[in-house]
């Protein structure tokens, strides 16, 4: 449409005309609102990373050889204060945490029934309930629910192997400690 020679002014006059009743008629939408953020109060707190260590073991979350691939299995070792070792947790969900390993930027993720790393994809398997269940020394003690598979972590008897466990019977070796290494 071409409007006659009205010169700049009345022009910028007539579009600015022309947006309000656009506004005014609802063509012109507001942006749409943000998503709603999700809740994790009293949790760990997202801007430390922490030691997450059995209880029952005294060994810590390391992802194996202080691999950067995804799949690399997530096993219990001695805590040496490697960047493989130190974890923070992030809300993902309402209630719901992302577990990510400094070294790599790659979360706890649960591969059939075998802890390992993977980048976030917000899967269910990826999401962890933590849950405080007691009192070790000085330190609460927490259980990791698998908000996918229904399940906690465990630390295995007499190995390296952290997996998932049907039962929740709040033995040691479903317990882990939380212990802040550093700020992010």
């Amino acid at each position: 449409m071409r409007f006659p020679n009205l010169g700049l002014r009345a022009g910028v006059r007539l579009l600015c005309a022309a947006a309000a009743v656009g506004v005014s008629l609802g063509f012109l939408a507001a942006p749409a609102a943000a998503a709603e953020e999700p809740t994790c109060l009293r949790g760990p707190n997202p801007n430390v990373y922490y030691k997450i260590t059995n209880v029952a073991t005294g060994k810590s979350l390391n992802v194996a050889r202080k691999s950067r691939v995804s799949g690399a299995p997530i096993i219990q070792w001695a805590y040496a204060g490697g960047t493989n070792e130190q974890w923070r947790a992030i809300c993902a969900a309402n209630w719901q945490y992302k577990l990510v390993a400094r070294h790599s930027g790659l979360v706890l993720d649960l591969a059939a029934t075998d802890a390992v790393q993977n980048p976030y994809t917000g899967a269910p398997s990826q999401k962890w309930g933590i849950s405080r269940v007691g009192q070790e020394g000085a330190l609460a003690t927490f259980q990791l629910y698998s908000q996918g598979a229904g399940t906690v972590i465990e630390a295995a008897a007499g190995g390296i192997a952290v997996e998932s466990a049907d039962s929740e019977d709040g033995n040691r070796h479903q317990l882990w400690t939380f212990e802040e290494t550093g700020a992010v």
